[in-house]
């Protein structure tokens, strides 16, 4: 109930103790960080290669229909192993394009190091929030949905968080 209500106010979720531990501060078993997430499909629009491995995925570049455009959702970059990241890479490189799928144009930012491929994949995402900007705050990686057409990929969720300033 108090992590759901967190949820709803937009909070990245709650700390509780067990209850029969004495308190003690800093880091220990007996405290349990508990997270909201969301989780939800995304059209995978590109790659970007990764740093530390050759032939491999870095990172995917995510999108979701709306009106019959695809608009982007931001990137995720953690949640595959070495071993899927290899595979995710000779899937999505059969399917590279010189251009962006997207419709709207993506800033310099969003497409650095991309590598476009046809918008046919859809990937399953946790995540915690939308940014305000549109995007996916830390995104996870849990995998290809072969089930799943991606024409019928669209926007689940419409909770947005403030972005803090850096």
């Amino acid at each position: 109930l108090v992590l759901r209500h967190a949820c709803r106010l937009s909070l990245e979720g709650v700390i509780s103790k067990d209850s029969s531990a004495p308190y003690r501060s800093g880091r220990s078993g007996t405290w349990i960080k508990s997270k909201c997430s969301e989780r939800q499909e995304f059209v995978v629009a590109g790659f970007t290669p990764s740093s530390t491995a050759r032939n491999a995925v870095g990172s995917l570049i995510l999108g979701y229909h709306d009106g019959g455009k695809l608009v982007h959702a931001g990137r995720v970059g953690t949640g595959f192993t070495q071993k899927v990241a290899g595979d995710l890479y000779r899937r999505l490189a059969k399917l590279s394009r010189k251009s962006s799928p997207f419709d709207v144009k993506l800033s310099a930012e969003e497409a650095r190091d991309a590598v476009f491929v046809r918008p046919d994949l859809v990937a399953e995402v946790e995540f915690r929030a939308w940014t305000a900007s549109g995007a996916l705050r830390h995104a996870t990686f849990r995998g290809l949905r072969e089930d799943r057409e991606a024409h019928e990929v669209v926007r689940e969720s419409g909770d947005v968080v403030e972005e803090k300033p850096r």
